[in-house]
């Protein structure tokens, strides 16, 4: 989290795009504070099977009820001992999703730190807005390229000097020929 601190007070970023493994609220957090917008796949929004979780609901603006995945309301009932939010929905029997959402009670009940639950939806709605979007895809241009260069092309599946020191050096040695077989890409093209 200190490369939050060092990477704001070096650049002054207006967004920074991160892999999924970033999305925690702890730094999304962290990086409002520094007046940083988050480009990032929260991990905690999707999930494979595209069962209803607690991230699925949508909150009010007066911030007292939820709405579920099918429209319906449900009120804010209390706050627990930790600080958390619970809400709580009346009847879900006819539902036609509710095997997904509640298999095992009549009516579904969400529990949720509310201000992790903001920042998910914050960071969730910036990925899925145009402007996220055009950002995102840059990322894997300047960040992944490298990285899969140095990977497959020069077996760097982990280093294997001792020392701090020696393994600086042999990355970068490897982003100076990597910079270089770039050089050799751009100039070709320039030249066609």
């Amino acid at each position: 989290m200190d490369i939050i601190d060092d990477l704001a007070d070096k650049y002054h970023p207006k967004y920074i795009t991160m892999d999924t493994g970033y999305g925690s609220p702890e730094i999304l957090e962290k990086l409002g504070k520094r007046g940083i917008t988050p480009v990032v796949k929260t991990f905690k929004n999707e999930n494979a099977t595209k069962k209803i979780t607690n991230n699925s609901f949508c909150l009010s603006e007066s911030e007292d009820y939820l709405i579920c995945p099918e429209g319906q309301r449900i009120n804010f009932i209390r706050i627990t001992p930790k600080g958390n939010h619970t809400y709580k929905a009346g009847h879900c029997e006819l539902c036609e999703r509710k095997k997904e959402c509640t298999p095992k009670s009549n009516a579904k009940s969400v529990t949720i730190n509310l201000n992790e639950f903001k920042l998910l939806k914050q960071a969730k709605e910036m990925m899925e807005s145009e402007k996220g979007n055009e950002l995102y895809s840059h990322r894997g241009n300047k960040c992944e390229s490298p990285n899969g260069f140095i990977k497959y092309n020069l077996n760097g599946k982990k280093f294997k000097m001792r020392g701090l020191i020696r393994n600086n050096t042999s990355i970068k040695l490897a982003c100076i020929l990597y910079n270089f077989t770039r050089l050799i890409t751009i100039t070709s093209i320039v030249k066609k």
